[in-house]
């Protein structure tokens, strides 16, 4: 050892059996592995990669999260992006009837577009007043048209 100015020894022990006495591992600056030994270092190295990709994995679900709701705030974006695609199935549908002209096409269109939500708003308001008066303010909000009504007459 003090020809090797104290650096230290590596023996890698692969025979069985051993081949190396287990007892140079007293010697100071020696040290021994053998084929267990290594299978421990390299299991241990595994289960440490295999947690590190578990915290990745959870980082990167906690950012993609993060990320859609800066990209969809409120989750409103998907049905608003739904409603849209609704109407332009159904104006695609409208112009494929060559047949109409421009006033007729425009009716039919908004009578398509008017129908199930018109249906469904009539079946909502017939189940409370207050339900009713929930769902005036929301078309007058959505739609940003004005009743003309006070806030007394509701």
């Amino acid at each position: 050892m003090k020809q090797r100015r104290r650096r230290p020894l590596l023996f890698l022990d692969t025979g069985v059996p051993r081949d190396i006495e287990p007892e140079v591992n007293a010697v100071e600056g020696a040290f021994v592995y053998d084929l267990h030994d290594l299978e421990q270092r390299a299991r241990a190295g595994q289960q440490a990669r295999e947690e590190a990709a578990t915290q990745a994995w959870g980082i990167l679900s906690e950012e993609l999260e993060s990320f859609q709701r800066e990209v969809h705030p409120g989750g409103a974006d998907t049905p608003v992006v739904a409603f849209r695609r609704h109407c332009e199935e159904l104006r695609e549908e409208v112009l494929a009837d060559g047949r109409l002209d421009a006033e007729a096409a425009t009716r039919l269109l908004l009578n398509r577009l008017l129908h199930e939500p018109s249906r469904t708003l009539r079946e909502m308001a017939s189940e409370s007043p207050e339900e009713k008066a929930q769902l005036e303010r929301f078309l007058e909000r959505l739609f940003r048209i004005d009743t003309g009504k006070g806030k007394n007459d509701r």
